[in-house]
């Protein structure tokens, strides 16, 4: 009887033994997480933005476009994706996409400074002045070639007094810029603001070699000022500038034909 219930428990002993190896030897596997929808999407994104960019670099642009947006309708958080999109419909003339894809429903106050210069590159392109005037005056540090953007459009404002705002602050933090220094005469003169008009072509002709355009202005400033002698000088002036040019038995070079010169 006891040799019987040893041998049982022998037998026991063995099988569990067996058991504990055969544990170690197979251990189980843990499981293998599932791809969130969130990792496809993002994948499928990556896929499209691939075969955007070979189709744009083959000059394929409107296959280019599709592609772009598919991958951004799959990734809408990616600021990359939403200027590469932004920057096909520039290319192809879809103004309105373009800014609703960057402006959306949203404030200027509430956009980056980039998004405000873009915004205003395209209401440019729509020529709606007032409105790319208002983004660019938004911006929190104006650069001297905004101002003179700013200048170009309170011109086509029929705002003068801001156009020469801008282009004062301009021309007097960069006097090396000729067409704005003639533009903010210019404006001078249609305000009838003439001794500034005529100080500043003064300056300009004794920095810059445009003599005939400026001795032209200078003519017409002082008839506008009633000083037939000093327009009768500037037209003396203006006949030597030309012969020394060539232009003999012309006549008076008009400002155009100086530029062609």
């Amino acid at each position: 009887m006891f040799n019987h219930l040893l041998k049982i428990f022998l037998l026991l002993t063995f099988a569990a033994a067996l058991s504990g190896c055969a544990a170690r030897r197979f251990p189980r596997m843990p499981p293998v997480p599932e791809t969130s929808r969130s990792d496809i999407a993002r994948q499928r994104a990556e896929n499209s933005f691939i075969k955007a960019r070979d189709y744009e670099r083959r000059g394929l642009y409107h296959m280019a476009e599709r592609f772009y947006e598919m991958a951004y309708e799959l990734d809408p958080e990616s600021k990359v994706l939403r200027d590469l999109l932004a920057n096909q419909y520039l290319m192809s003339r879809k103004y309105k996409r373009a800014l609703v894809l960057i402006k959306g429903q949203d404030k200027l106050e509430n956009l980056s400074e980039d998004d405000k210069r873009t915004i205003a590159g395209l209401y440019m392109e729509m020529k709606q002045y007032d409105k790319a005037t208002e983004a660019l005056e938004s911006l929190v540090d104006i650069s001297l070639s905004e101002r003179t953007t700013l200048g170009y459009l309170y011109e086509k404002l029929m705002n003068n007094d801001k156009a020469i705002e801008h282009y004062r602050i301009c021309f007097e933090n960069n006097p090396e810029t000729f067409e704005v220094g003639m533009k903010l005469a210019d404006l001078y003169v249609i305000e009838q603001m003439l001794d500034s008009a005529e100080s500043l072509y003064v300056f300009l002709e004794s920095k810059f070699d445009q003599k005939t355009e400026i001795l032209n202005k200078l003519g017409t400033v002082s008839l506008l000022k009633k000083d037939t002698t000093a327009a009768f000088g500037a037209t003396l002036c203006l006949v030597a500038n030309s012969l020394a040019f060539g232009w003999q038995n012309t006549g008076l070079p008009s400002c155009r034909a100086a530029q062609d010169c």
